[in-house]
C-alpha cells in the first residue's frame, strides 16, 4: 500500500541512529554527533517528501474517479504508552508512535484544498472490528491479525479493507471534524454499516 516504504526506510534509519548514539556515548565523537544530526535531517526530509508524493497520488486517483470527498480516520490521539494508560507493548508502542499521521493529514489537506476535494475525518472507534457486511462487532483474535473473520455471516476479508468499507459506511452517520463540510451536507441520521459504499468517495485507513 502507499506509504509502506516509509516504514521500511525508517526502520533502517533507526538502526543506523542507534549505532551512532552508541558510538557517541562511548567516545563522545564529534563526527558521530554530526552524522547523527545529518541522518535525523535526512529522515525528516525523506518522510515529508514521500508523504507529499503519496498524497499527490491519492488526489490523482480522486480526480481520475471524479471523487468529491476523501474520508480518513481521525487519529490525532493515536499516541499510546504506559503514561497514557493504553500501552500495547513496547514494540507496538514504538511502531504506532512513529506513524507520521499529523504530517500525512496536513499534506493531504493542503493538496486536496488546491484540487477542490473535501477531506472528512471520522471517529475511528471500532472501524476495523465491525463487519462491513452485517454490522456485527467481532474482536480480532488469533495469529493472523490482518484477516478479519465475522462469526455471524462468515465474511473473511483483509482487516484494513474491512475498515475502509466501514469508514465509507459511517461517513454520514459519524462525527466529522472537517471544516470544509457544512452541517447541511451531512445528515444527522445514523446510517447502518451495511449501507453500500458511496461511488464518489475514497476511503483511507
Amino acid at each position: 500500500y502507499l506509504g509502506q516504504d516509509i516504514l521500511h526506510k525508517r526502520r533502517k534509519i533507526e538502526i543506523r541512529k542507534a549505532k551512532l548514539r552508541s558510538i557517541y556515548d562511548k567516545t563522545f565523537s564529534n563526527r558521530a554527533l554530526r552524522s547523527l544530526r545529518n541522518i535525523k535531517r535526512f529522515e525528516y526530509n525523506f518522510v515529508r517528501t514521500r508523504l507529499f508524493q503519496i498524497n499527490n497520488e491519492i488526489i490523482k486517483l480522486a480526480n481520475e474517479f471524479n471523487v468529491s470527498h476523501i474520508v480518513i480516520e481521525d487519529l490525532y490521539k493515536l499516541r499510546v504508552g504506559k503514561k497514557l494508560g493504553n500501552s500495547k507493548g513496547r514494540k507496538s508502542n514504538k511502531i504506532i508512535n512513529n506513524i507520521p499521521y499529523a504530517k500525512f493529514r496536513t499534506a493531504l489537506e493542503i493538496i486536496a484544498t488546491q484540487q477542490f476535494v473535501n477531506v472528512v475525518a471520522i471517529n475511528p472507534y471500532h472501524t476495523s472490528q465491525f463487519c462491513s457486511r452485517c454490522g456485527v462487532l467481532n474482536k480480532i483474535k488469533g495469529d493472523n491479525y490482518r484477516l478479519y473473520k465475522c462469526k455471524s455471516c462468515g465474511l473473511e476479508i483483509n482487516r484494513d479493507r474491512n475498515a475502509s468499507k466501514n469508514i465509507c459506511n459511517f461517513l454520514f452517520g459519524r462525527e466529522t471534524n472537517s471544516a470544509k463540510i457544512s452541517s447541511s451536507q451531512i445528515p444527522d441520521r445514523q446510517v447502518s454499516v451495511t449501507r453500500p459504499s458511496l461511488p464518489c468517495d475514497v476511503c483511507i485507513v
